[in-house]
């Protein structure tokens, strides 16, 4: 035991725990003694063989238990593990017990705690190799039963937990991606990915945004879902400050639109380039590109995109020193903004006329706007 140990004293740990399991120590005076002679003991090579050598002395109820409890991770509930055991409330209490006494799990009972009354595994690596010894199809059963029971247990404020839902959904697809139920699992999984993007984007918790709209992307059948998503996951990336992330999500979001003749969706996230050129400094190269894109947008009907790109055209053109051109392209964004009750545009486009209108000494009037 010493010598496969290898210094590592959870090894050493667990082959007590396991004779324990056995019956081959007891517990007298505050010591663990043998019960009697231990003449032949195989002892597993790792501490993984070791411990998935003691589930499988567990009786069957109580390994369904640890399995249940693996797939909801390190800690849990107990109507969630009902819920993903289908074991009736009264008999789990009892396996429960039993599994902490055998100290492969524990009980949170601090009544200061607000997580008292929860279960967790004592080690993450019990967990695991738990969950290794489900088959995919009981896998993908358990995480789908998760999912179900967050959902309907959160209610209207699932989007607390959409992130968990969209992780349980996503490794049921995993776990079995050509059963005939697959493509429903992964659209209910990429929509779950899409909200917990929007909830991150709310939390400004940018890079957790970023990879939910990029994993929802993955899973996406249609190449203009995939150039939305990849859109999204840019300006998440932006918006934490990610910038050469940001233009290489762009530019797949500018080749899918192109892929699918979206001039009009690729134009926009053009001028997106174009504000993070201006970003590095970069300033013509910046306006040329916007100034490009913004004569794609007004070939079509005047919108969101087009009012927005001129009045970001506004303000840099009035920080290059072009005053004439800023004013020209702060009064598109303000028509267009007017017309259609766009509060932001409006804001922003006001405040660059206050700015223009201040340098050429008309401050009362700037003051005023």
């Amino acid at each position: 035991i010493l010598d496969r140990a290898q210094g590592v004293p959870l090894y050493a740990v667990e082959t007590v725990r396991m004779l324990i399991d056995r019956g081959l120590l007891e517990k007298v005076d505050g010591e663990f003694r043998p019960t009697g002679d231990i003449e032949d003991l195989e002892v597993p090579e790792t501490l993984h063989a070791l411990i998935a050598a003691r589930l499988d002395g567990l009786a069957s109820e109580e390994r369904r238990v640890l399995q249940g409890a693996s797939v909801l991770g390190k800690t849990f509930t107990k109507p969630a593990l009902v819920a993903v055991t289908g074991i009736a409330p009264d008999r789990l209490e009892e396996l429960l017990t039993s599994l902490v006494r055998k100290e492969l799990l524990s009980v949170q009972l601090d009544p200061r705690s607000p997580e008292r009354g929860q279960y967790g595994f004592l080690q993450d690596l019990v967990r695991r190799v738990a969950y290794e010894t489900l088959s995919r199809k009981e896998r993908k059963a358990r995480h789908l039963a998760v999912a179900d029971y967050l959902s309907e247990s959160w209610g209207g404020d699932e989007e607390e937990v959409v992130e968990v839902v969209a992780s349980h959904l996503l490794e049921a697809h995993r776990a079995a991606p050509t059963d005939p139920d697959a493509a429903g699992i992964k659209e209910r999984a990429r929509e779950a990915l899409v909200r917990a993007g929007e909830h991150a984007v709310s939390l400004a918790a940018n890079e957790q945004a970023q990879r939910y709209f990029e994993e929802a992307g993955e899973l996406a059948d249609d190449a203009l879902t995939r150039a939305n998503l990849a859109e999204r996951a840019g300006h998440a990336a932006r918006a934490g400050g990610r910038s050469e992330v940001a233009a290489s999500l762009y530019e797949r979001a500018i080749a899918l639109y192109e892929s699918e003749a979206q001039s009009h969706a690729a134009a926009r996230v053009t001028a997106r380039l174009g504000e993070i050129g201006w970003d590095r400094g970069r300033f013509a190269e910046a306006l040329d590109r916007m100034e490009e894109s913004l004569q794609v947008l007004s070939g079509d009907e005047p919108d969101e995109d087009l009012a927005m790109l001129a009045a970001q055209l506004g303000r840099f053109r009035f920080f290059s020193g072009d005053f004439d051109r800023a004013e020209e392209r702060i009064d598109q964004a303000l028509e267009i903004a007017e017309a259609m009750r766009l509060p932001e545009v409006l804001s922003q486009a006001l405040n660059s006329r206050s700015l223009i209108l201040g340098v050429r000494g008309r401050r009362e009037e700037a003051v005023g706007i």
